[in-house]
């Protein structure tokens, strides 16, 4: 299997995280590209959908999902972060790493993807961006959860499967980079 191409790193090695998040290991390295058929059947409707990840699981699951930052760094052109996607009771749904192209945004909701709770594909919906999905990959990662963070959701497999793409206008401006991962 081939390594899974990642367009973006993680925070670099000894970059304290924004919470204390113990049982989250940001080894994106580790990814391994695979085939689609080969994602685990727990994981594979949530990550083989069309649309956004969030909206996808609070119709699913029956909740609201926020996220909360592990890890952000803002180069004005670029906002870069590792989130959590939590439910209200605080069960983890999601754990992504995101790249997105501020320039493709106006100024007011620049500073609010800077500053907001509320999920990327959430503030696109919102604000009437219908976007595409290129590049799709699907990836296993064979440790990113430590057990006692593990959701009901994932009740068969070993390994932690994800899926990488980019996101896109209606006239193909880049808007992020995504990594995904389900716990």
């Amino acid at each position: 299997m081939n390594k899974a191409h990642s367009v973006f790193s993680s925070p670099p090695l000894g970059t304290p995280l924004l919470l204390d998040a113990p049982y989250v290991n940001e080894d994106w390295s580790s990814a391994t590209r695979i085939q689609p058929g080969d994602i685990c059947t727990c994981s594979r409707e949530a990550l083989m959908h069309e649309g956004y990840m969030t909206g996808y699981l609070e119709k699913s699951r029956g909740c609201t999902l926020h996220i909360e930052r592990l890890w952000q760094q803002c180069s004005g052109r670029l906002l870069t972060r590792t989130i959590l996607l939590l439910d209200a009771n605080r069960r983890c749904h999601v754990i992504a790493h995101i790249s997105i192209v501020l320039k493709a945004f106006p100024p007011a909701m620049k500073r609010y993807l800077i500053e907001s709770d509320v999920p990327f594909g959430s503030i696109l919906f919102a604000a009437g961006i219908r976007p595409a999905f290129l590049r799709r990959r699907y990836f296993t990662l064979p440790q990113v959860f430590q057990v006692e963070a593990i959701s009901p959701y994932r009740e068969c497999c070993p390994s932690f499967f994800g899926r990488s793409h980019e996101i896109t206008d209606q006239a193909g401006n880049l808007l992020a980079y995504v990594n995904e991962v389900l716990p």
